[in-house]
């Protein structure tokens, strides 16, 4: 078949080879390489798409503890909170009971994968969107250890010390430490005087 007509000429001058999604053909000195862009299209959107679908069920898996742990303890728990500049995927209000003081908002944000963008990303949604204090929460005990280490090593000559703003931990770190007695705790125990 000729590439430029699509006309049928001597086998003798072309040869046809398959290549996954592409065709190459060769001419005597010539090589012409032509691409089935809806295969590829239609094997790149759905490899997208199930990308997409495992960082959602991922985010999800993240998100479940914290969302029964804050309505446990009574706050008024809010998902994908956003104010304009994308979603803190959950914030804990926090109410103080008078109205002279102000609410404050406890967000969290999930990451899923380690990379300085994403950090920062998630440091200014926070940011734009209200939240008081930020909480990463990833996966992994590894990954919450190269996360701190990359927010230790921004600079820290602003307003916002970032180390102070942004906390990070794994789901199992939630854990509620009820039955736990601090020192104090303890000494008023043996003691028998209430603080």
């Amino acid at each position: 078949m000729d590439p430029l007509n699509g006309q049928h000429k001597d086998y003798d001058d072309y040869c046809k080879v398959s290549l996954q999604a592409y065709s190459v053909i060769v001419k005597k000195d010539t090589v012409f390489i032509t691409s089935d862009m809806s295969q590829q299209g239609e094997n790149f959107s759905s490899e997208s798409e199930r990308r997409a679908q495992e960082r959602l069920q991922s985010i999800d898996t993240l998100k479940a503890p914290i969302i029964q742990m804050g309505r446990d303890m009574g706050y008024e728990v809010i998902e994908n909170h956003d104010l304009g500049a994308g979603p803190v995927h959950i914030v804990w209000l926090f109410k103080p009971g008078s109205e002279s003081l102000p609410h404050m908002r406890l967000g969290f944000i999930c990451l899923t994968e380690f990379s300085n963008s994403s950090i920062n990303e998630g440091i200014a949604r926070a940011m734009l969107n209200l939240i008081d204090k930020l909480v990463f929460v990833v996966p992994t005990e590894t990954m919450t250890k190269e996360v701190k280490n990359a927010i230790e090593s921004m600079p820290d000559r602003s307003i916002l010390q970032l180390r102070k703003y942004v906390t990070v931990l794994t789901p199992s770190t939630l854990v509620s430490k009820q039955g736990i007695k601090g020192a104090r705790e303890r000494e008023s125990a043996q003691t028998g005087e209430v603080i």
